[in-house]
């Protein structure tokens, strides 16, 4: 990252002005990296490794998360996909890169809408509950005891059952993309979730 927080006294700014900022401070370092600042919005761990500021500014004195920022007040909208409700976009456009592929496989509508809202229910977990980027390598343990806290708020077994094969598949699918280097729910079913 070639710029950050440096200087900026983000608390001090009002929703306009962090709208000013963000284009004087944050775009030049995503253009930087690589990135476009007018069509897409920055990875959240880009986001906090760099501009931590910005966003305990946005959370605490304007309860907006970085994506409500972005879409509402910079009006940058990445994606007409589906709305997961993350805060970081690049994992929600390579969750609908996933489903494509589904459909892609000739999977019932039904079928894949099904794995779509189970896949977007672990997905807000990960972000929430980690450090890492769901897109970005991490250890089994990490997938493991997530997929135990979503498969908690299912009652039955098959639903449970579904949601471990959405979301192992899911990895398949990251490994096979190249984001992570292994598979680390190769082998996990129901049983070694609920045993986490």
């Amino acid at each position: 990252m070639s710029n950050s927080d440096g200087d900026v006294r983000w608390s001090a700014l009002s929703i306009d002005q962090l709208v000013d900022e963000y284009w004087a401070t944050v775009a030049p370092a995503m253009r930087a990296d690589g990135m476009d600042p007018e069509s897409e919005h920055p990875p959240h761990r880009w986001l906090k490794d760099g501009f931590a500021g910005l966003i305990y500014t946005l959370r605490e004195h304007h309860d907006r998360t970085p994506a409500e920022f972005l879409r509402e007040d910079v009006g940058v909208v990445p994606h007409d996909g589906y709305e997961w409700d993350l805060d970081d976009d690049a994992v929600a456009i390579a969750l609908d890169r996933h489903v494509e592929a589904l459909r892609e496989r000739g999977l019932a509508d039904s079928t894949v809408e099904g794995s779509r809202s189970r896949l977007a229910a672990y997905a807000r977990r990960f972000e929430r509950r980690n450090d890492v980027s769901l897109i970005e390598p991490h250890g089994r343990e990490v997938a493991v005891e997530t997929l135990a806290r979503v498969v908690g708020r299912y009652v039955s077994r098959d639903a449970k059952r579904h949601l471990v094969g959405d979301v192992r598949t899911l990895y398949a699918w990251l490994t096979e993309e190249g984001y992570h280097d292994e598979h680390v729910l190769d082998g996990v079913g129901l049983d070694s979730v609920e045993d986490a």
